[in-house]
């Protein structure tokens, strides 16, 4: 609009000195003239120069504005993608609780707990996902009492890495096995877990590409009764739900939907 205004401006200016050309002296609006159109190539070369540097930097703010507009849709892409993981990452868990109380109905255990990674899947520790009590199985109410007060105090705690069963499983990707409960550096809780009558534990780590995304932690007096081919049983189905889970979330991840277009 100023450009526009200025060239206005100096189409007046020429617009006068020809009408004077046309009613003055020869020489003197000659000179005129002269002096008005030598004023008006200035002002016009200018004004060329001020537009060019006007149209640069609104070259420059498109730029800008185009590059901040591609970094906010990949922000959104990725955000989008990184709910979707931890959408699918939940459901495995979720899945994998579900199967934590098919194995207590099924082989008469009394109490079972679910693991996840604490913060980000890359984490060292873990932390509660879900605790659950067969009660299928003959349990007194004070007992009954007893094993969520165990649960609500595994919900508030936190294993150190390479601490209690659950912080070495976690950290070494391997099965525990405690068949009694004696000190509390082998398994933290101690008192609790016997004011619940749970004697004996056995942690099954679940693993994707080296590292735990998900412990199973099994509890019940007669837990060493059960036979080793039960606790490979559930292992393996617990592996093949991860195995499976996290096979699509990468096909997924690898296949994008093409929905969406930069320029």
């Amino acid at each position: 609009d100023r450009l526009n205004r200025r060239f206005d401006e100096l189409l007046e200016i020429i617009r006068v000195a020809s009408f004077a050309d046309k009613r003055g002296s020869n020489a003197a609006v000659s000179s005129h003239k002269s002096s008005v159109l030598e004023c008006a190539r200035d002002r016009i070369q200018a004004l060329t120069v001020e537009n060019a540097k006007l149209t640069v930097r609104l070259l420059q703010t498109c730029a800008e504005f185009r590059k901040q507009w591609v970094q906010n849709e990949l922000t959104e892409s990725l955000k989008s993608q990184v709910d979707s993981a931890n959408e699918s990452i939940s459901v495995l868990h979720e899945a994998l609780a579900g199967l934590v109380g098919l194995t207590l109905v099924c082989f008469g255990l009394k109490y079972g707990e679910l693991w996840k990674p604490s913060g980000t899947q890359e984490s060292s520790t873990c932390n509660l996902f879900k605790y659950q009590i067969n009660e299928f199985e003959r349990i007194s109410e004070q007992e009954l009492i007893a094993l969520r007060k165990f649960g609500d105090m595994s919900r508030d705690w936190s294993p150190k890495a390479g601490a209690s069963i659950e912080g070495r499983t976690w950290a070494s990707r391997k099965p525990e096995w405690i068949q009694t409960l004696s000190d509390v550096e082998m398994f933290a809780r101690l008192n609790a877990a016997k004011e619940a009558n749970l004697a004996a534990f056995c942690s099954i780590p679940v693993r994707w590409q080296g590292r735990s995304v998900a412990l199973i932690l099994l509890s019940d007096p007669k837990l060493s009764e059960v036979n080793l081919s039960v606790i490979h049983f559930v292992s393996e189905i617990a592996q093949q739900m991860a195995d499976l889970r996290f096979t699509e979330l990468l096909s997924s991840a690898s296949h994008p939907k093409k929905d969406r277009a930069y320029w």
